[in-house]
């Protein structure tokens, strides 16, 4: 499968950081998930706010303090009532507002939740859809989601977690060959390297895995507990490059 151009998820005014060492076009994006405690991250090429987690001015005091691309996720139902007052289109407003050039969309089972969030967004803003069981769609559902939005997401971790590392994988070479059918980047979020939230050492397996999904063709890699709340979030970055150089990294 022919891996697709990470160059698709350039924003406007993009300002990425500079990784350690240049890359190839094609190389899959770095996405870190920060929060207010999070130390400076080089070799960034995109930064993620979970909107679940912060109020609204530490949202906005965060997307000020990083002169990059920036994803606002947006909490799912069962999130938002337990943690937020918001609604869909208040957050919608607020990325509009706070300049954001991301926003994403978390268990989307429709395309109308895609159209209805671009009424209200900037159109300078590009929508990532996540999709949290594929299986649970349709092959013509699925397409119609990837197809409306500029990015398919998986939520590798918590699929991972609930239903075994094996069939997540499953999810996602199913997420693939849509995506790649729909001319979509697809970027799998949670639980790539989360050995490395507990541990300086990754698991040999997450890296195996990743370097696997990067050969597939996935074109990024969004980091949650590996840099947010992690004690050595550089790290976690620098290991997650090192598995998608050229070259690979290749585990004894």
């Amino acid at each position: 499968m022919p891996p697709l151009a990470a160059a698709t998820l350039d924003g406007p005014g993009r300002m990425a950081f500079c990784p350690p060492e240049p890359r190839p076009a094609c190389s899959p994006l770095v996405i870190a998930t920060v929060g207010p405690d999070t130390a400076w991250l080089d070799g960034v090429d995109m930064i993620r706010l979970d909107a679940a987690s912060h109020g609204l001015a530490t949202l906005g005091r965060l997307r000020s303090d990083y002169d990059c691309p920036c994803l606002l996720d947006l909490p799912g139902l069962d999130t938002r009532r337990r943690n937020s007052l918001l609604t869909t289109s208040e957050f919608l407003v607020f990325a509009s507002a706070e300049g954001f050039d991301w926003v994403g969309l978390r268990g989307v089972f429709s395309v109308e939740e895609i159209h209805h969030a671009r009424e209200i967004l900037d159109p300078s803003i590009h929508v990532a859809a996540s999709v949290r069981l594929p299986d649970q769609l349709d092959e013509a559902e699925l397409g119609a989601i990837a197809a409306a939005a500029d990015a398919l997401v998986l939520p590798f971790g918590e699929l991972a977690t609930e239903l075994g590392a094996e069939q997540a994988v499953h999810h996602v070479e199913r997420a693939l060959v849509v995506a790649c059918r729909r001319r979509r980047p697809l970027l799998l979020s949670g639980g790539l390297l989360s050995s490395m939230s507990r541990s300086i050492m990754p698991e040999i397996e997450q890296l195996e895995r990743l370097a696997g999904f990067a050969e597939d063709g996935c074109a990024g890699f969004v980091l949650t507990e590996e840099t947010c709340g992690c004690p050595h979030p550089q790290l976690s970055v620098d290991t997650l490059h090192l598995v998608l150089a050229p070259t690979g990294l290749a585990p004894m």
